[in-house]
């Protein structure tokens, strides 16, 4: 089965493109599956899956293993990344002993690609589409996925600016990872929706303010800085009296004392702040003495160490090979 799925490109352009990037991820879900690729928490092991596709700060790099990748443009290769984060993470949430039967791999498969179109009409109700085809045939969970997903990606990936801009813009696709993650098992119902869409909201708005702290460190604001937020902003679905409070912030600043952050969010959405954090720094390519020293007092506030500091630095520099990235030496 594996060799004839190797052998089908996926045309990401067309109607069936997830069914056939589930069907090629099967023949190889136990490598995120496998104990070995699985930490003791379950969030570290969604970090470890997401991260090393850049889904978490936004910048896709690494080897694309889909068949046909190479004929994909920045949307297409996004949307199939997507949509396997969002399966894969559901997978890791559950017990290692449970998910060695492929019987039970498939059920968790296909109760994730069901209940992506229910998250999305759930918590982004914007996004939502009819259920129903011209003809009035109800539509499949697969087909319901592929639009709600699409629909989606356009939103934070159509723009004309490259590179570091992207970064704010994708970021967000890891907020609907990490939230999907937690919703996929809950009851779904009213209640935890609106309980969900306060998280995201107040996940956005951290991020706003944490852009608007790093921007300051330096005592002179970049006018990428000033771009970036505009970019991260425009695709936030933040209410708009958020965004104008976001606008305030930034142009006054605000001391890492005052970001106010939920003392109880995870390790891995501290590590997505501090990684936002180090983009934000990096709009003129080059971390100086004073913005490294706001890094290190931001990690101490993260209550992260400084190891994580260094592998944040040394993942986002590996994800842009071709660009001048340096910083002064941590601890210096």
């Amino acid at each position: 089965m594996y060799s004839n799925i190797l052998l089908m490109n996926i045309n990401a352009k067309s109607k069936g493109w997830l069914t056939d990037t589930v069907a090629f991820r099967k023949a190889n879900l136990s490598e995120l599956v496998h104990e070995n690729q699985r930490a003791s928490n379950p969030l570290l092991s969604i970090y470890q899956a997401i991260q090393p596709v850049g889904l978490i700060n936004g910048q896709l790099f690494g080897q694309m293993i889909y068949p046909g990748s190479e004929d994909w443009g920045s949307q297409e290769k996004t949307k199939v990344l997507f949509a396997d984060c969002l399966i894969s993470s559901s997978l890791l949430l559950f017990d290692n002993q449970k998910i060695k039967d492929q019987f039970i791999v498939d059920q968790i498969i296909s109760k994730a690609v069901a209940n992506i179109s229910k998250f999305y009409s759930s918590i982004y109700p914007e996004l939502n589409i009819s259920k129903r085809n011209f003809f009035g045939q109800k539509k499949d969970s697969y087909e319901l996925a592929e639009l709600i997903l699409e629909k989606r990606v356009k939103i934070v990936v159509d723009t004309k600016h490259k590179f570091i801009e992207q970064f704010f813009h994708n970021g967000l696709l890891f907020l609907d990872i990490y939230t999907f993650s937690r919703w996929i098992n809950t009851q779904g119902d009213e209640v935890s929706s609106g309980l969900f869409k306060t998280l995201l909201e107040e996940l956005r708005f951290s991020v706003v303010k944490i852009i608007a702290s790093a921007a300051h460190s330096n005592k002179s604001i970049e006018k990428e800085e000033k771009e970036f937020l505009d970019y991260f902003l425009n695709s936030s679905s933040l209410p708009s009296n958020k965004i104008g409070l976001a606008r305030t912030i930034f142009e006054k600043g605000i001391a890492i004392r005052e970001l106010d952050l939920h003392p109880d969010y995870s390790w891995v959405v501290k590590k997505y702040f501090l990684e936002m954090a180090i983009v934000t720094i990096w709009a003129d390519k080059v971390i100086d003495k004073e913005e490294m020293s706001f890094l290190e007092k931001f990690c101490s506030y993260l209550e992260l160490n400084q190891a994580d500091l260094k592998n944040s630095l040394l993942s986002i520099k590996q994800m842009a090979p071709n660009q001048n990235f340096e910083w002064e030496e941590i601890g210096k």
